[in-house]
């Protein structure tokens, strides 16, 4: 087990999936280097074979010797972080609850959970959907359209959303804390599913009460505008958050650590601005 004297340097967009990791780091406290880089960069083909992003160098220094390893993917590098907090602590989240660390010990059934949940969310939520969205509409100019594909994306999007909403509703807190594992409190799932809101809020496929969006004209697909509707799909509405999902992600959203991790995703634009302004001179 790696426990001390680390390097940790994320490696990524922080508008991207590296949000998640960096929030992670933030809730654990951990010291770490940020560089922000795009997909397929330069700087990202350094770190990934395919120049993908997130990845995590870690990099360990014990008595004179050196070692470093690269891990990638959102969900794997937030679980190692948990396990690496957690060191050779016995117990588990259940019996401390005031002291886990955000991914349940090994071997305990609130681990299966967590990784049951963890597989569900990166594959139902994120890869089969919005990842299907971003592919086929922002970056359309890379991977063709795919209007149809998009549709079902949203479909599958909305399938997947209500089981982990039904998830939710089916918890009773007494202090009206709801997370998805009820007897860990808030862990490293909460931060993917409450990324995926973000993410499908912002391409308006989760949306409030009072979100004015042509929604349902979005869901087929952006810049299509003279393609007759019905020769491509029928629209899929979009979900209105629920007040519970709504309390839920709140609670999320508001953590001091997902704060701190906002900042640095802002101070990284003007980081990037203030670059471009000056390779200008």
């Amino acid at each position: 087990m790696i426990r001390q004297l680390q390097t940790l340097t994320l490696y990524g967009d922080l508008n991207m999936r590296p949000f998640r990791n960096a929030w992670m780091l933030k809730e654990l406290q951990l010291p770490f280097k940020h560089i922000p880089c795009q997909p397929w960069s330069r700087t990202a083909k350094s770190v990934h074979p395919l120049g993908k992003i997130p990845a995590l160098l870690v990099e360990h220094h014990h008595n004179a010797k050196e070692s470093s390893f690269v891990i990638f993917e959102s969900a794997a590098i937030n679980t190692f972080l948990g396990d690496l907090i957690s060191g050779n602590n016995k117990e588990t989240c259940n019996i401390n609850p005031n002291n886990h660390t955000l991914v349940p010990r090994v071997g305990t059934q609130e681990r299966a959970r967590y990784e049951s949940l963890v597989s569900f969310v990166i594959t139902e939520l994120d890869t089969q959907s919005l990842w299907i969205h971003r592919k086929h509409s922002d970056l359309a100019h890379v991977f063709g359209e795919a209007p149809i594909a998009v549709n079902e994306a949203k479909r599958q999007f909305n399938n997947s959303l209500k089981v982990l909403e039904d998830e939710l509703l089916g918890m009773n807190s007494n202090d009206g804390n709801y997370y998805l594992l009820p007897s860990c409190g808030f862990t490293a799932v909460d931060i993917l599913f409450a990324d995926c809101c973000s993410w499908a809020n912002k391409i308006g496929w989760l949306v409030n009460n009072d979100d004015d969006r042509d929604v349902e004209r979005e869901l087929i697909f952006p810049g299509k505008e003279g393609k007759d509707k019905n020769e491509t799909c029928a629209a899929i509405s979009s979900v209105v958050i629920s007040k519970k999902l709504e309390k839920y992600l709140d609670m999320c959203w508001s953590r001091p650590a997902c704060k701190q991790a906002e900042q640095m995703r802002k101070n990284q634009k003007v980081m990037v601005r203030n670059n471009k302004q000056t390779s200008k001179l």
